[in-house]
């Protein structure tokens, strides 16, 4: 139980650090939202990734 909840926290926080990150690097906030599908988070969202793409 704790696992799982911790593998989702840290998933989680990865994919909105991740999000961060990038946006930073662009040096925008107002990049496509689609821009982040490549980023690895989205193995936890395939089918945001599958419509979008």
């Amino acid at each position: 139980m704790f696992d799982t909840f911790g593998s989702a926290l840290e998933t989680e926080i990865a994919y909105r650090r991740e999000r961060l990150y990038d946006a930073a690097a662009a040096g925008s906030w107002k990049r496509p939202r689609g821009r982040w599908v490549r980023r690895p988070a989205t193995a936890s969202r395939p089918q945001r990734d599958g419509r979008q793409g």
